[in-house]
This record gives structure tokens, sequence and C-alpha cells, in this order.
């Protein structure tokens, strides 16, 4: 989530990056990551998808109901400086989460990626 976004959580429950995408890394820090070489990334991906597609009739689909409380916790504190400005964004506490309230998956999902896009704006 390009160094944005530390964590998202629907009713407490954290989804990560592989609960929002898939992830092809593991950041170790602001300017480090263990990444997987694009061809095996692709690779691992068909394969994945290949599988997923082959038992798609014994998983059933996650259920999240809306509404659905969100609370993400941004990278930065200036982060949510900009977050707050969104209409229904809200800071939690005072360190770098904000939470707002979604009528379903959808809208969350869309106010999760605006909040990446703000979160890549860096301070002059």
């Amino acid at each position: 989530m390009r160094d944005a976004i530390l964590d998202v959580r629907v009713a407490g429950r954290s989804l990560g990056e592989i609960g929002l995408n898939v992830a092809v890394r593991q950041t170790l820090g602001q300017a480090a990551a263990v990444a997987l070489h694009p061809q095996e990334a692709r690779e691992r991906l068909r394969r994945a998808a290949a599988d997923a597609i082959a038992r798609r009739a014994s998983i059933p689909p996650p259920k999240m109901a809306g509404p659905l409380d969100v609370e993400v916790d941004l990278y930065g504190p200036y982060m949510v400086d900009l977050a707050t400005l969104v209409p229904g964004v809200t800071r939690v506490g005072g360190g770098r989460t904000v939470a707002f309230h979604a009528a379903d998956v959808a809208e969350a999902y869309r106010l999760v990626q605006l909040l990446v896009q703000l979160a890549s704006i860096k301070p002059s």
C-alpha cells in the first residue's frame, strides 16, 4: 500500500494487505522490502488463482454485511491531518488512526483507496 497504510480493521478485525489485495512482498522498513522477482510473483499468482478457481465451490465467500466500522492506521501523522478533511473520517485518539462508517464493503474499499492516495502526498 505504498508505505501509506499500516493496517485496516473492520469491526476490530485486522485485514492487512492480504485482506485487501494480494501480497507479493514483505515490508521491512520505510525503504526496504523482501520482494519476489516479478516473474516468480506472476507465477505464484497464476497458481493461486487456478487453485482458488478449482476450489471455489468449497470456499464460501467472506461475509461483511454493511454498515461497516472501519479503522485505518496511517503511516505518518500528517496523513491523519489530510484524511480528516474527508467528510465522515475522524481521528481516533492522538495517534495515526482514523475511523469511518461505510454502507458496504465497496464503499469502504473506495474510501481506503482514497486514503492511500491522500497519504501519498508528501508535505513540503
